[in-house]
């Protein structure tokens, strides 16, 4: 809750807020009505539902993620200091109002109230490909810009136990520090037992069942460490909310893993010992 900068990935469109002084009584208490539903739909269960955000961007006054986001702040007492929209260039740089990007999104500047550190949350609107990570695309050079992170997780789909995703798992567990996540993000077998200390929270019995989609095998290696046992998790979250099985590990890291521009490094000094 304390960082400084947080960056959003989803797949939802970025919409825009029209101008709320030109909206009629009626429509401006339909959107404040639309906006609060889905509101209460999300801290249900901790996750964005794709059904739901449809339905959001069809909100005439207050369409979209930006809206939400925005809302949340607000109840979280934060003050918001400015709003812009951004899009990736290719340099993996976020640029003001740019259209010729691979990615749209928004930016949001908020501080604590009576505080004066300025903290900024980035949403983008974009796909989590195998390759996201690749330093060659604007998506990687983004990431690794941010240096040692914090990651929270909760995949759509169980996107990162199919095996296209692997190096996309490790890439992203070399740059974190701290990981919160549900069942439905990083398998626990990529967690090496002597880097990661994992805490268990909440129920974890079986995967969950997606309608039209394909269903995942137990992680047997995760079933076991809730066997071990597991501390009570006081809310829901992600897709074990809809049967009373929500889970959530924390994951911190005690032994460092190299970023990728240290592992250039020490690889190019390797080279000029040998040469």
């Amino acid at each position: 809750p304390d960082c400084r900068d947080y960056l959003m990935v989803a797949l939802q469109p970025v919409a825009a807020i029209r101008n709320l002084t030109q909206l009629n009584d009626y429509e401006l208490q339909r959107s404040l009505d639309e906006l609060r539903g889905i509101m209460q739909d999300i801290a249900a269960r901790n996750y964005f539902r794709s059904a739901v955000l449809r339905k959001a961007q069809k909100n005439s006054g207050l369409p979209g993620v930006a809206p939400i986001l925005l809302a949340f702040l607000s109840l979280m007492q934060k003050d918001v200091i400015a709003f812009e929209n951004v899009a990736l260039a290719i340099d993996g740089s976020l640029q003001k109002n740019s259209t010729n990007t691979f990615a749209n999104g928004f930016r949001i500047y908020f501080r604590d109230r009576g505080d004066r550190e300025l903290r900024t949350l980035v949403y983008l609107s974009t796909h989590i490909h195998p390759n996201f990570y690749d330093d060659y695309k604007p998506e990687g050079k983004l990431l690794a810009s941010f240096g040692r992170t914090n990651l929270l997780l909760k995949a759509a789909v169980y996107l990162f136990h199919e095996p296209a995703y692997a190096q996309l798992a490790q890439s992203l567990l070399r740059q974190s520090e701290l990981v919160v996540q549900d069942d439905s993000g990083i398998p626990l077998r990529f967690f090496t037992a002597n880097e990661w200390q994992i805490l268990p929270f909440g129920r974890y019995e079986r995967t969950a069942r997606l309608n039209d989609l394909k269903n995942y095998p137990l992680q047997k290696d995760l079933y076991d460490l809730y066997k071990q046992g597991t501390r009570p998790l006081g809310f829901a979250f992600g897709y074990g909310a809809w049967g009373g099985h929500s889970n959530l590990i924390l994951a911190r890291r005690v032994r460092r893993a190299l970023t990728r521009t240290e592992t250039t490094i020490r690889a190019a000094d390797r080279f000029r010992r040998r040469a």
